[in-house]
């Protein structure tokens, strides 16, 4: 990456299986092992990040690596959930992101921003721990840093007006009308 000028983004600390067959190869957890390695950096963005203690975020803190937030993907995959309250009390910005879509068969950013919002409610038992400011947030302003656009703003009339961002946004099929037949009883 340094040699081409890229972006650097790689799927850390995706569960605890990864976490402790890094342990037994290298005798470090990922993040840990990865900084040793010169590859934490402040150019670098990572998926998942949801096996991580104490010294993993003062880690990522010192590195100003950016963890990008995938929760369909971890759910779908049963690998963890992000401890976004951990995250918020360090001080370390988190993205959201979708995965791949052998993970996430939405590819939706809305349903993510959702998910990362009841996930960190129902995480830190406080209904008001997740707003609409920080939602916002995880979609524009940190995930400009974890894409390294620090020029990027979202602001009101600006030259993507809301309404083109939601017609943007792909249309989810009443379950009743998939492929044009009727799969389901709709309720009424």
């Amino acid at each position: 990456a340094d040699e081409t000028g890229s972006l650097f983004y790689m799927h850390m600390s995706e569960s605890r299986t990864e976490t402790q067959e890094n342990l037994r190869t290298y005798g470090k957890r990922p993040i840990p092992y990865c900084r040793d390695l010169g590859i934490l950096r402040n150019d670098t963005s990572l998926a998942h990040c949801v096996d991580v203690d104490e010294s993993d975020l003062r880690i990522l803190l010192e590195t100003g690596a950016i963890p990008v937030h995938n929760p369909s993907s971890n759910l779908k995959l049963a690998s963890g959930i992000l401890p976004m309250q951990s995250y918020l009390r360090a001080g370390i910005p988190v993205a959201i992101g979708t995965d791949g879509p052998a993970s996430n068969n939405a590819q939706n950013m809305f349903r993510e921003l959702w998910l990362a919002a009841i996930l960190a409610k129902y995480g830190s038992g406080d209904p008001a721990s997740f707003s609409a400011q920080l939602a916002l947030d995880l979609a524009t302003r940190n995930g400009a840093a974890a894409l390294h656009d620090h020029g990027a703003r979202l602001r009101p009339q600006g030259d993507v007006p809301l309404h083109h961002v939601l017609q943007a946004v792909p249309a989810q099929p009443h379950p009743a009308e998939l492929a044009g037949e009727r799969t389901l009883q709709a309720r009424e």
